[in-house]
């Protein structure tokens, strides 16, 4: 009986400091009551929620304590930046972007009425195009600090798409053309914003040969805006690729704020149903937390190829990544996780997400490879030292 009191107490307690922990964060999500289909996010604390007014034609911000369910519609966000001294955080896509000032709780949309416009944010500057000019503007003050006008052979071309790190002064422009919904011959060029000069990429030929331009939209950017997620690739600022792992269906829906920096995206997945045969009907949607790492995706994609990890580069990885890294080793081989938040997870990605209607398996350790196990054991070995310190 004392046993049970002692244990009930301290299940309270560790209750009680999992819930204030989870209280500090500032949750940002987004709601549009025009999708019958209810989404669930695994979390608690501080909500903000903008959500859609279809009379109005607007976005209004509110804030909510909980989030048990919500019905929620793609906002299609690929770019972001938060500005920790103004508490101001601006996410966008290529029709406009959106700033939330959390110390006012008020919401300011900026839109395009040009559909061939792109947005990318990065240390406190817009970048963003309309067909043939680049736009720089400070996005604290809105003035516009530069521009420039892409002059190429082909009179049609305009800039489809931009990129920008935050460790660079270069940005990135594919310039191009659509035909019949088709890129016949994008070209990659760089404009240096300290001496204002732009030409061809020097590796252009090689970008074209490993980025698709019909594939290269820009799904979202690593939180040190040092990386950037493709549809199928992960690049750094000098377009060196870590991997090519096709996503399934990442679609960013908010922001998980802890003090003065973004500390996770919340991206829209779903998990399995619970018939077998019911795989190909609608699923359960949920809002999961996501922190892009793109060393953690990199090993992801070796396991995925049967390529035997090294200790240095897992080092870097914490507890929660080698739990993924793990757990990927069956999944893989398509096996049914009990756990909730793995079936989400590992449903982000085309190779078990995109399989709705194959049976998972609840067994796989027959499957396993040499190469599996070896990759498993050193991941054991890690999580134990990760779990010591």
């Amino acid at each position: 009986m004392i046993k049970k009191i002692f244990f009930s107490i301290l299940l309270w307690f560790s209750t009680i400091m999992l819930f204030a922990q989870i209280k500090s964060d500032t949750i940002l999500y987004e709601s549009r009551n025009i999708d019958d289909i209810p989404i669930y996010i695994i979390n608690d604390g501080t909500y903000y929620k903008w959500q859609w007014n279809k009379r109005s034609k607007e976005y209004t911000l509110f804030k909510d304590t909980l989030l048990l369910p919500v019905k929620a519609q793609k906002f299609g966000i690929s770019t972001y930046f938060f500005n920790k001294h103004t508490q101001i955080l601006y996410c966008g896509n290529s029709y406009g972007y959106y700033s939330f000032d959390f110390k006012e709780d008020t919401i300011v949309y900026v839109v395009s009425d040009e559909e061939e416009t792109n947005f990318v944010m990065a240390d406190a500057k817009l970048y963003f195009s309309n067909y043939q000019t680049l736009y720089i503007q400070d996005l604290i003050t809105g003035e516009t600090i530069d521009s420039l006008t892409v002059i190429s052979k082909d009179p049609y071309d305009y800039i489809l798409e931009i990129i920008k790190f935050s460790n660079t002064n270069e940005v990135v422009l594919m310039v191009g053309y659509y035909d019949g919904g088709e890129i016949p011959d994008a070209q990659y060029y760089i404009y240096n914003e300290i001496n204002k000069k732009y030409s061809l990429a020097l590796n252009n030929d090689l970008m074209k040969k490993i980025i698709d331009p019909n594939s290269a939209i820009v799904r979202f950017y690593d939180l040190s805006m040092q990386y950037i997620f493709l549809d199928e690739f992960i690049f750094d600022s000098n377009f060196n690729l870590l991997n090519k792992f096709k996503y399934y269906d990442i679609d960013i829906y908010g922001f998980v704020l802890s003090g003065q920096i973004i500390k996770q995206l919340i991206i829209k997945s779903n998990v399995d149903s619970e018939n077998q045969q019911d795989r190909k009907n609608e699923k359960t949607k949920v809002l999961i937390p996501f922190i892009p790492n793109p060393f953690r995706e990199k090993a992801l994609y070796e396991i995925y190829e049967n390529i035997e990890l090294k200790t240095e580069d897992l080092k870097q990885l914490d507890a929660f990544d080698l739990r993924i890294l793990r757990n990927m080793i069956f999944a893989k081989h398509n096996y049914a996780f009990k756990d909730k938040f793995l079936q989400a997870y590992f449903n982000l990605y085309g190779f078990y997400g995109g399989t709705h209607d194959k049976n998972r398996l609840t067994d796989v350790n027959h499957l396993l490879t040499p190469e599996d196990r070896k990759n498993l054991e050193l991941i054991q070995k890690l999580s134990k030292m990760k779990e010591k310190d």
